[in-house]
C-alpha cells in the first residue's frame, strides 16, 4: 500500500518489503554511496527499479554515517540489517540534509526509528509588518474580556452589514478587518506557549525502565532478562 501527495517531497510508502540495497552497480544516483549492505537482495533490486522508474531516490543510503547509524533492524541472533528506508522525490534530493536511524528512541520493537531532515526554500511574499497574534481563548475564561469584546463588536455592527451589491470577497475583507480591530482593542496578545507534557511522571519512569531492561536483554540475551523486559513493556503500554 502506498500514498503520495503530489506537492510533498517525501513519498509515503507503507509495507514490509524486506529490501536490502547496496551502493554497488550503476544505481548510485538512486541509492547513493553509503549503504549499510555490500550486496542488494532480490527485494532491494526491485525497490531500486521502482525508484528509477518513478524518479525517486533512497534517502537512507545517501549520508556518510557510521554503521551504527545505518542499520534499522536486529535479528534475535544479533545480526543487523538496513531494511527501513525513507524515499524522496528526485527533484528534492538537494534539500535532504540528514537521514539516519536512532537507538535513543524506544519504540518497543526490533526495528529502530528512522528520520530524515529536509530543508525547503520557497519564494514567498514578505509581509511589510508582523501581524500581532491575540489570545482569542481569553473570551472563554475571562468574563471582563468577554464583556468588553461583545460591547466593542456591537458598536461596530454597521461595519459588518453586507450590502446587496457587495462581493463576497469584499464582505469577507470587511469582516476580517473588523474582528482584528476589535481583538486589538480588547484581547491580550499571545505569549509563548509552555511545553506542558501530557505524559505522567509514572509513565515516564516506566518508559525509562523499559529502555534499560531492553538494553540489558540485548547485552545478555537470556530468558530472565527477556521476561523482565516484557513485563515492564506491558506495564508501560497499559
Amino acid at each position: 500500500m502506498s500514498t503520495r501527495h503530489p506537492s510533498s517531497p517525501l513519498s509515503c510508502h507503507h509495507g514490509d518489503l524486506n529490501a536490502r540495497v547496496a551502493s554497488s552497480g550503476n544505481h548510485r544516483k538512486t541509492v547513493g554511496h553509503h549503504a549499510f549492505h555490500q550486496v542488494s537482495n532480490d527485494n532491494g533490486n526491485r525497490l531500486i527499479d521502482i525508484c528509477e522508474a518513478t524518479n525517486m531516490c533512497i534517502a537512507t543510503t545517501r549520508q556518510p554515517h557510521p554503521s551504527r547509524h545505518k542499520w534499522t533492524w536486529q535479528h534475535p541472533n544479533g545480526k543487523k540489517a538496513q531494511m527501513d528506508h525513507v524515499i524522496i522525490r528526485g527533484k528534492w534530493i538537494n534539500s535532504l540534509q540528514n537521514c539516519r536511524s536512532y537507538s535513543t528512541v524506544e519504540i518497543d520493537s526490533d526495528h529502530r526509528i528512522v528520520t530524515a531532515r529536509i530543508k525547503l526554500s520557497f519564494r514567498t511574499e514578505k509581509s511589510s509588518q508582523n501581524t500581532p497574534k491575540y489570545d482569542h481563548n481569553a473570551i472563554l475564561y475571562n468574563n471582563v474580556i468577554r464583556s468588553n469584546f461583545r460591547l466593542e463588536l456591537s458598536n461596530r455592527f454597521e461595519q459588518l452589514t453586507i450590502n446587496e451589491d457587495e462581493s463576497i470577497q469584499s464582505a469577507y475583507n470587511k469582516f476580517e478587518y473588523t474582528l482584528n480591530a476589535v481583538a486589538a482593542k480588547t484581547l491580550p496578545k499571545k505569549g509563548k506557549m509552555k511545553n506542558n507534557s501530557w505524559v505522567s511522571q509514572q509513565s515516564n519512569n516506566l518508559i525509562e525502565q523499559r529502555s534499560i531492561a531492553r538494553k540489558k536483554y540485548q547485552n545478555n540475551r537470556n530468558p530472565k532478562n527477556y521476561t523482565k523486559w516484557r513485563e515492564i513493556a506491558e506495564q508501560a503500554d497499559s
